[in-house]
């Protein structure tokens, strides 16, 4: 991409005629350029448009190719052709004092004689800052990580960095509408395909109560307190160096009703709650999440619980599907997902950078793994699936998703989600330093036998968890445990004898024992 931008200045950018692309910009603002563009020479085609932050590293790349929202003054329609518009967002969130002297957006020539044009910067319709990075980000550098946390959305995680790789290169894809976050979604079924218009029918930013408004909503995600592990208040940090920070978020933001027949209007809630602990290991961040509701209140819709990265750079998915392990070097608007059943399946996913389609990471090998758990949900442990999607012109650059967890539920009152996730600056095949064993092994072991593994974590084989005292095989010595705990009852999952995680020790969890005798 570097070189892309030397052969800009080498060919020059010239003032609009007839064979040059032409661009207008509707917006520029701390994560994002918005506009229309296209070329005359061939009107029915996409035209790529560059932002560069300074000029001074390599730009990112997007496409003028979606439904322009922004009326004539803007929006280009060459022989009727409605989709001219693009969003391009930045590498990661620039400070507020850049916003707009050091963004520059260019519309590359398509195709004839003409030349590539830099954008007028000062025609934007809207220049906004919503996520002043300086100030509302905790940032933790490790030896071979660095992560920004954001205290104004969510506590999600906005910036991640792979500092054994690229230490510049920001592999979370950078809208606060789409970070690493717990997700509360509202429910998916709309048509999806529109523009980004702050009213819920854009396609990237469907469902905005992910970590907080994209937008300058007035009902957007609080963080109520952040404490340190010695209690301290973090909420006046912007670096920290310690171990734990602690977040307790109230996720007042909306859903969309569930409507076909008008423009998905935001509609508020404010009675779910959540918290939020990151761990900070030299090797690895762990995040803890837990949600709540506190009122009966129903909505008309359903949640998802997820932990789910929106990832930028990275499209070549690496996991274990029924002991085997699968590379997907992924394709255009490609998805890709396993269920996951029992040990064989890997608690993993690693994602890599990939020139597949075309694309040009700003690193090519560049890479990040996550691992994510679910605790049973009312005792009852749910479908599970990790999906991974290549959407390389959504909101403009190449980026992909990874989301684990597509079972839709009603939150309800007295009844917490808990689930975790880590991130790894390691391949799922390289030794965790401070293990000496690898990074699959470790995420797929319980914490009890030396792993990362929490012991509520769900789908594990039944042979697994009827081995109570963790010696690698069932026999006498569970059978007596389990005798000794029959008839207890307690929270789903209070003792390793509560097999089926219902919340009491019975002939159920007795059946289970013994059909798995002597494995």
């Amino acid at each position: 991409m570097f070189f892309l931008l030397i052969l800009l200045f080498l060919f020059g950018y010239s003032d609009v005629f007839a064979a040059d692309p032409i661009i207008r910009l509707y917006g520029l603002s701390d994560y994002a350029a918005t506009g229309s563009a296209y070329d005359p020479d061939c009107p029915n085609e996409a035209v790529e448009v560059h932002v560069y932050h300074d000029r001074s590293e390599p730009g990112v790349r997007c496409l003028a190719a979606y439904s322009c929202p922004w009326g004539s003054d803007v929006c280009f329609k060459p022989n009727g052709r409605q989709n001219t518009g693009f969003w391009c967002l930045y590498r990661h969130p620039v400070n507020s004092s850049a916003v707009p002297s050091s963004i520059e957006v260019a519309a590359i020539n398509k195709c004839g004689s003409g030349s590539n044009v830099w954008a007028n910067k000062s025609l934007a319709k809207e220049v906004k800052v919503f996520h002043n990075r300086e100030l509302n980000n905790i940032f933790v550098d490790k030896p071979f990580y660095k992560i920004g946390i954001s205290k104004r959305f969510g506590a999600a995680i906005v910036e991640f960095y792979n500092k054994r790789i690229d230490p510049t290169v920001n592999l979370v894809q950078p809208d606060p509408g789409s970070a690493f976050q717990a997700a509360v979604f509202g429910n998916r079924d709309f048509p999806v395909g529109q523009p980004p218009d702050c009213v819920g029918t854009s396609d990237l930013r469907y469902n905005p109560t992910q970590a907080g408004s994209h937008c300058a909503h007035p009902n957007g995600s609080t963080i109520i307190s952040c404490k340190t592990e010695d209690g301290s208040d973090c909420l006046k940090l912007t670096s920290y160096s310690g171990k734990q920070l602690r977040f307790t978020v109230h996720f007042k933001n909306f859903y969309y009703p569930l409507s076909q027949s008008n423009s998905y209007p935001y509609q508020s809630y404010d009675d779910v709650w959540g918290e939020i602990v990151y761990t900070f290991d030299d090797y690895f961040v762990r995040i803890y999440y837990k949600l709540w509701k506190t009122s009966d209140k129903t909505y008309g819709v359903s949640f998802q619980q997820l932990p789910i990265a929106f990832l930028t750079q990275l499209t070549r998915f690496t996991y274990k599907n029924n002991g085997v392990i699968i590379t997907d070097d992924a394709l255009y608007n490609s998805s890709r997902s396993y269920d996951i059943n029992d040990s064989s399946d890997g608690r993993w996913v690693t994602i890599s950078s990939s020139s597949s389609y075309g694309a040009t990471p700003a690193s090519l090998n560049n890479f990040v793994t996550l691992a994510f758990y679910n605790k049973p949900y009312k005792g009852i442990c749910p479908p599970r699936r990790f999906q991974m999607d290549y959407l390389p012109n959504d909101g403009g650059v190449q980026y992909a998703t990874a989301i684990q967890n597509q079972v839709d539920f009603q939150l309800e009152k007295n009844y917490y989600v808990e689930f975790q996730a880590y991130i790894f600056p390691y391949m799922h095949n390289e030794i965790l330093p401070n293990a000496n064993r690898n990074l699959d092994y470790m995420v797929n072991t319980y914490e009890s036998r030396g792993g990362l593994m929490p012991d509520w974590e769900c789908n594990m084989s039944a042979s697994v968890l009827s081995d109570l005292n963790n010696d690698g095989k069932v026999d006498i010595f569970d059978y007596n445990i389990l005798v000794s705990d029959f008839g207890k009852t307690g929270v789903a999952g209070f003792t390793k004898s509560d097999i089926n995680k219902d919340g009491k020790v019975d002939i159920f969890d007795y059946n289970i024992l013994i059909s798995n005798f002597g494995k």
